[in-house]
């Protein structure tokens, strides 16, 4: 078989993910097992396809030597050339085997790209949708508060976007916002922890979508709001911070502060 593009074909007992590409290494080993007879269409190679294959070869070769496609199907029936992997592309292998059947399925291994962009006024909807899932999630308020809250928020932060005192910033998986997060402009009073400054950042509206969280989003976002803060020379920049986030924020190098809160209940 030699000259033949073949593949090298394992069973194992657990899933393998694995980037591969194609390999013409004349060798079928199943642990002990001759299963050649099995797979005549990996070696049924047409002189067409086996330049094909060669071309290919050529085109990839250095860019991924070293690597071997692995594909365990039972009765695949397809040729070598099949299984190349296509130009700008990337292919992940998911195996799952057992001692008498194996299955070989392929998926994209790049996936679309999530995107980071500046918040616009017309973000406005989201970002007050976002806001009232924070403050759900945290479970600080009912229902009913929230909805009257968003009915005053949304207004506020067109506005505040608008004339920049509001930067916010969406991160989209594919055409889902996902999570979101802002940096408000403050004017404040010079302090002995900025003596020349008279603006003061404060970080709001951290959110990230339930399933997409643990992936460093929220990171991220705060990244973009501390980046913004030091392009603006605001030196302070402060949060609230629910018992979720802190560890991320003192990452970062966020520090309690002696700050105390007064809420009048009984003002209208």
């Amino acid at each position: 078989m030699e000259g033949q593009a073949q593949f090298r074909c394992e069973i194992t007992a657990e899933l393998q993910v694995g980037i591969g590409f194609g390999a013409t290494q004349p060798m079928m080993q199943m642990r002990g097992m001759e299963y050649q007879a099995q797979f005549p269409a990996l070696v049924d190679e047409s002189a067409e396809q086996r330049d094909r294959v060669s071309s290919a070869r050529e085109t990839y070769g250095k860019a991924h030597a070293g690597l071997q496609q692995r594909c365990v199907e039972r009765e695949c029936g397809r040729s070598a050339h099949d299984w190349m992997i296509r130009r700008g592309s990337v292919v992940e292998e998911v195996r799952t085997a057992r001692a008498k059947d194996a299955v070989c399925c392929w998926i994209p291994y790049t996936q679309p790209m999530m995107e980071t962009r500046r918040a616009k006024v017309e973000d406005a909807e989201l970002i007050t949708r976002h806001r009232k899932a924070m403050f759900a999630d945290a479970g600080n308020a009912p229902e009913e508060v929230l909805d009257e809250m968003g009915r005053n928020f949304e207004p506020w932060v067109q506005r505040m976007i608008a004339n920049e005192t509001y930067a916010g910033w969406v991160i989209s998986d594919s055409d889902r916002a996902i999570a979101s997060a802002g940096l408000l402009v403050l004017d404040w009073a010079p302090h002995y922890l900025d003596p020349a400054g008279e603006q003061r950042g404060y970080v709001l509206n951290v959110f990230v979508e339930p399933e997409y969280r643990r992936r460093g989003l929220a990171q991220a976002l705060m990244t973009e709001c501390m980046d913004d803060a030091r392009r603006r020379g605001i030196r302070v920049v402060a949060l609230h911070a629910s018992q979720k986030g802190q560890p991320v924020y003192e990452k970062l190098g966020f520090t309690t502060s002696n700050e105390m809160l007064y809420v009048d209940a009984g003002l209208e």
